[in-house]
């Protein structure tokens, strides 16, 4: 069935590996303009409330895009600030690139197996406006043992079109980490996003992408009113408190729980 043709690309093992965030950072993120007591207010919680299709994350190679995207994807106050009354729930489907790992990981074929996959199992009642696209593939290979092997980029790209021209009015969250690890056709992968976020009128999904990257990647976004960020600009004090909190925890393992008196002798 059209699940399975996709599942063999289902799986993301660089969202695994993304370290978590250092206790009580990154709340920044969550700052609103709204909020004269905050200084840093990246426009975040604006994007998710707003109808805008793209916010665009970039930073210098370890500045934290990755644990930042992870924060986000995991945090229960993204869903909350997407989701507006008597509107369905909103569905987060989400992608991290890994330049390292295995072909479905850096692709752009490996982006849309994974996020179609995902959004098919979470919403079934959309199979039906992709099943005439199955049915025709199948037919045109029907020998073919490798389900899988089924889908072409443009193929896979069809497929989200025509659930973006269907009836079933829901907004979907695609996260996208690691745009520039993405091996090859980024420009096609850019201009097929920004495609997808285009705000359709009348009863149709609503697609709001959220994507990082190094900010060269970035120059491919800045047309249009597209939102954005960078993640150095606002992790300052977060650098300082992880700083503070390891060198504390480190001087707990390097002092004794009961110094005893040192009779005026240093310990070091």
């Amino acid at each position: 069935d059209i699940l399975h043709s996709l599942e063999s690309f289902a799986n993301n093992p660089r969202y695994g590996k993304v370290l978590r965030e250092h206790d009580e950072t990154l709340d920044w993120i969550w700052h609103s303009r709204k909020d004269k007591t905050k200084e840093s207010c990246p426009g975040f919680v604006e994007w998710l409330k707003n109808d805008k299709g793209i916010f665009w994350i970039s930073g210098k190679p370890g500045a934290g895009k990755s644990t930042l995207m992870k924060y986000i994807h995991e945090n229960i106050t993204t869903m909350k600030l997407l989701t507006r009354r008597k509107e369905k729930p909103p569905v987060l489907v989400s992608f991290f690139f890994h330049d390292l790992g295995t072909p479905s990981e850096k692709t752009f074929s490996g982006l849309l197996h994974a996020l179609l996959h995902q959004l098919l199992e979470q919403c079934p009642n959309l199979l039906p406006d992709i099943l005439p696209r199955f049915q025709r593939l199948r037919r045109k290979l029907p020998c073919r043992s490798d389900a899988a092997g089924l889908w072409s980029e443009t193929e896979l790209q069809g497929a989200f079109l025509d659930i973006q021209q269907s009836d079933y009015d829901v907004k979907f969250l695609f996260l996208v980490d690691g745009l520039d690890e993405c091996g090859e056709n980024q420009s096609d992968m850019i201009r097929f996003l920004k495609k997808l976020s285009t705000r359709k009128t009348g009863s149709h999904p609503q697609f709001k992408v959220l994507c990082s990257g190094r900010p060269e990647i970035g120059i491919e976004f800045n047309t249009g009113d597209i939102s954005s960020l960078a993640v150095q600009d606002y992790t300052s004090p977060d650098i300082t408190k992880f700083a503070r909190d390891s060198f504390n925890e480190a001087c707990k393992t390097l002092l004794p729980v009961n110094p005893q008196p040192s009779e005026n002798v240093g310990s070091w």
